[in-house]
């Protein structure tokens, strides 16, 4: 994974930080987590850090996708007044939707009652998702909807 600023993107893992000095990211560094406020039962495990992040930075995380490229799967969109922190813990979900026209280089304001929330099972890196009916290609009757089925 990945921490960026639109100019200088830095590695890091779980339990480091990266600090903004002299207008950018310095390399992470192994962190002192005790002070960490680790919100919605994160650990050191799941978390990183951008430390003294001005108000203005919205840190982004990009996931590697394979053949060094990488992908953003998380953009920061609050303002950080007064916190000098930014706590980044990424989640094993993910929301499928539909939508015409999207990037993943960008925010989208998307209400998970769109789509279908989902998560990989512990040690899995493949999963099937159908959208149609509870039968496949036969609706029980007129009035039933298509929705999101795991498989």
């Amino acid at each position: 994974m990945q921490i960026s600023h639109s100019t200088t993107p830095v590695d890091i893992t779980f339990g480091q930080s990266a600090i903004w000095a002299d207008g950018s990211l310095q390399s992470a560094i192994t962190a002192d987590t005790s002070e960490w406020d680790l919100a919605d039962g994160s650990s050191p495990d799941s978390t990183f850090t951008v430390e003294s992040a001005p108000i203005s930075l919205h840190a982004a995380v990009e996931q590697s996708t394979g053949g060094g490229k990488f992908s953003t799967i998380y953009v920061d969109p609050d303002i950080h007044m007064g916190d000098t922190r930014i706590e980044l813990t990424p989640k094993n979900e993910y929301l499928l939707f539909w939508k015409k026209i999207t990037t993943t280089e960008a925010m989208l304001a998307i209400s998970t009652s769109v789509g279908h929330v989902w998560k990989f099972s512990k040690g899995k890196t493949s999963k099937t998702i159908r959208f149609g009916y509870a039968k496949p290609e036969a609706p029980s009757s007129a009035l039933e909807l298509p929705a999101w089925y795991d498989m």
